[in-house]
């Protein structure tokens, strides 16, 4: 059985997947990888003994990816072991100028999305960025833009601005909030909502074609409701692409 991992700034998610089926699921804070204990625990929690074979990864932190490769080899074994690049088999051709700089987290959700779809599709991935991706049906990575996280939005707001708590996310009651709380609500919701039907149609009218639009991250259910250009939600598309990659790399 192969481990999926998918290191982020700020959470890592990890799953196993027997074949294309997707077992079992967990997540930690990114910078707590560095503990071989904590990460231990971890696995042997989640994970059967002996039941994993092989190991891809996709990385978006490399001072974390080096001590994470050392540690998951202490506790796992002797492993097949793939980290993403664009220099991997991924059926992608990126048209960009310097392939490297794509990062793994991008290139895992655009080859889900073409050995999925294989439609001219944009990725819109909720994360520490939030950022676009644009695919064509050719599995030709077009390029993509990077716009702030939602959360890294939030805790700058909140830094800055002494008189402003806290507050989770969630569709508000009313576009026109009544009080500081559904402000900030509406002004994220709709704000962000606004951003990716705004650079959709951008898109689109740049290269005169009709996208599928598939949003994943940790906010895109939230961030689906408030617009009307998102097709398709995949909180696994990430994870699913790593699983794909290593079945044409392992």
């Amino acid at each position: 059985m192969l481990l999926a991992v998918d290191i982020g700034n700020t959470s890592t998610s990890f799953a196993v997947f027997h074949g294309t089926k997707k077992g079992a699921f967990f997540y930690c804070d990114s910078h707590k990888l560095i503990d071989q204990k904590y990460l231990k625990k971890q696995l042997q929690k989640h994970l059967s003994q002996g039941a994993i074979s092989a190991c891809a990864i996709s990385s978006v932190v490399p001072k974390i990816t080096v001590s994470f490769k050392k540690t998951i080899r202490k506790i796992l074994g002797n492993l097949s072991y793939i980290e993403i690049s664009s220099k991997i088999k991924t059926g992608l051709s990126f048209r960009v100028d310097n392939p490297l700089e794509v990062g793994a987290d991008r290139i895992a959700n655009c080859t889900a999305a073409h050995h999925l779809f294989k439609k001219d599709t944009i990725i819109v991935d909720f994360g520490t960025a939030t950022t676009f991706d644009v695919l064509t049906k050719k599995g030709i990575y077009m390029g993509g833009l990077i716009y702030p996280g939602i959360e890294t939005a939030f805790e700058s707001l909140f830094h800055k601005a002494a008189k402003l708590r806290t507050i989770k996310l969630k569709k508000p009651k009313s576009l026109i909030g009544k009080n500081t709380i559904d402000h900030i609500r509406s002004g994220f919701f709709y704000g962000y909502g606004s951003v990716v039907d705004g650079i959709v149609k951008k898109i689109e009218a740049k290269t005169r074609k009709k996208f599928l639009v598939i949003a994943t991250g940790g906010f895109s259910p939230i961030i689906k409701k408030s617009t009307t250009s998102i097709n398709k939600v995949d909180t696994y598309l990430t994870l699913k692409g790593i699983q794909i990659i290593a079945s044409l790399n392992l």
